[in-house]
């Protein structure tokens, strides 16, 4: 919908002309708010000049995309950059406790990396399980029943990710993928 808005906006507009949006809405019978949208990704795209507040005009590249008849898309403006790095999930806020931590129980790590959650404790023991499989953590001897963790690899700040079906670990910081293994 979005790219037919910017279409009809680009038609609307013409070579010359500094058109405001009470005039674009007029024209084109879009609301305010549809009109300032296509406007705002027109602009982004680099098709149209925002000459004043409120007041937008074809750029020459806007210009050849009308003299051509060309049709815009919604797709991507640019080819999709690096991946987002999920900062709040409980799988990154687990491992940041574990490497401020070093040594620790389940239970040290539910207290730091938990927020909401319905159940952290059993999200915070499948993920320490995971880990300790494929080498990250070791068992701590211990007089009481409370099983402590060490931290033996250490590859920084990334949490490593958890590949389901490989039954593996990514880890982004090393690029390398270990397998969890039955310990």
């Amino acid at each position: 919908m979005c790219a037919e808005n910017q279409n009809t906006i680009l038609r609307a507009i013409g070579p010359d002309a500094c058109l405001t949006i009470e005039v674009l809405e007029a024209a084109t019978g879009l609301s305010r708010k549809a009109i300032s949208q296509a406007c705002t990704k027109l602009v982004y795209r680099g098709f149209v000049d925002r000459v004043e507040a409120g007041c937008f005009q074809l750029t020459n590249e806007g210009q050849i995309v009308v003299e051509n008849n060309a049709v815009l898309n919604s797709a991507p403006i640019r080819p999709f950059g690096k991946k987002r790095k999920h900062g709040k999930s409980m799988r990154i806020r687990i491992w940041r406790a574990v490497r401020l931590k070093q040594k620790f129980t389940i239970s040290d790590i539910v207290i730091l990396a938990s927020k909401n959650e319905k159940a952290p404790r059993d999200g915070v023991q499948r993920y320490l399980r995971l880990l300790f499989q494929s080498g990250y953590l070791r068992y701590l001897k211990s007089d009481n029943r409370t099983r402590r963790y060490v931290l033996i690899r250490d590859t920084g700040p990334e949490a490593p990710m958890i590949q389901r079906d490989k039954k593996a670990v990514y880890d982004p910081n090393t690029k390398e993928t270990y397998p969890c293994l039955q310990r």
